[in-house]
C-alpha cells in the first residue's frame, strides 16, 4: 500500500517549493527519473519553458497516471498550462 496522503504532502511539498525557488516551476510536464534501482520511473516534473525538459522532480507517478495527466493538460496533449505564481506550500 503507498503513503498516507499527509506523508505525501511532507515529501512533495519542499519539492514544490524547491522548484519555486529555483524558478523551474512556471510549467508541469511528465518524463522518466532514475529510480535508486537504475530503473527509468515515470514522473511528474517542472520545467521553466513551454514544452521544456524536466527541470526538477515533483512526484512520481504510476505509468497509468501518467497518461491521465498527459492527456489533461501536460506537454503533447495540446493543452499546455503556465501554473500559478504560489510562493509557500505546505501541508
Amino acid at each position: 500500500m503507498g503513503y498516507s496522503a499527509k506523508t505525501r504532502c511532507e515529501q512533495v511539498s519542499p519539492r514544490f517549493q524547491e522548484a519555486y525557488d529555483k524558478g523551474t516551476l512556471n510549467y508541469m510536464t511528465n518524463g522518466t527519473w532514475k529510480g535508486q534501482n537504475g530503473k527509468d520511473k515515470p514522473v511528474i516534473c517542472a520545467a521553466s519553458v513551454l514544452g521544456g525538459d524536466c527541470e526538477t522532480l515533483l512526484f512520481t507517478s504510476a505509468p497509468k497516471r501518467e497518461a491521465i495527466a498527459s492527456e489533461r493538460g501536460f506537454p503533447g496533449s495540446g493543452n499546455e498550462r503556465r501554473l500559478p505564481q504560489t510562493v509557500r506550500f505546505q501541508c
